[in-house]
């Protein structure tokens, strides 16, 4: 029987990962998560859009606190798909301009920018590391790993943790077949980029 492939993708409420979900070609399933209920309604676009299939699974996460990871792996049916790859989108920049000042919103923006993604990949890695497809897991960095950037530095303090994360990650796993990237494709239109450009000028 032909088994299916599959892309996890977080952040898939909004921005990135919305477009990213909504535009994929038609040989993968999804499941999308998001701390809101936004992936939800993707899913039931994508899902209407297919008609008799059910393309998109979604489930609802808090990156905040510690992912519950049992609950992801029931909604993963991993034995089903012949590849299953991962999608990185969900971030958060600094509360306020004062964030850098208090350590709670350190923790807040570490939580949801690094540990949680480092979590989700190791969860990840662990899943597929014995499976001999090629498997991909490509994490957005956006531009705040590039240089200092004074508005915003937590965020920028964060993404560059994670980018190194990514490097070493790289080098541990190539040998597994697992390729892991980080990607920064420049200032998109989305509701964290207009945060922003309210405080920072970008480009």
């Amino acid at each position: 029987m032909f088994k299916k492939k599959l892309l996890i993708i977080t952040g898939a409420g909004q921005g990135i990962g919305k477009h990213i979900a909504e535009n994929v070609t038609k040989e993968y399933e999804l499941l999308l998560i998001s701390k809101s209920n936004n992936c939800k309604k993707v899913a039931e676009k994508i899902n209407l859009k297919n008609k008799r299939e059910k393309k998109a699974m979604y489930i609802k996460i808090n990156f905040e606190k510690k992912i519950n990871l049992k609950l992801l792996l029931s909604k993963l049916n991993y034995k089903k798909y012949s590849e299953i790859h991962l999608i990185l989108c969900a971030g958060v920049v600094d509360y306020n301009f004062k964030s850098y000042l208090k350590r709670s919103d350190w923790i807040k923006v570490f939580q949801v920018n690094l540990f949680s993604q480092i979590q989700l990949i190791n969860f990840f890695i662990n899943l597929v590391k014995k499976k001999k497809y090629n498997k991909k897991i490509i994490y957005f960095s956006g531009g705040g790993a590039a240089n200092s950037f004074k508005e915003f530095p937590i965020y920028s303090a964060s993404k560059t943790a994670l980018v190194r994360t990514v490097e070493n990650y790289a080098e541990i796993y190539k040998k597994r077949n697992i390729n892991i990237f980080a990607v920064a494709p420049g200032t998109i239109r989305t509701k964290m980029s207009e945060k922003v450009r309210k405080i920072a000028k970008i480009k």
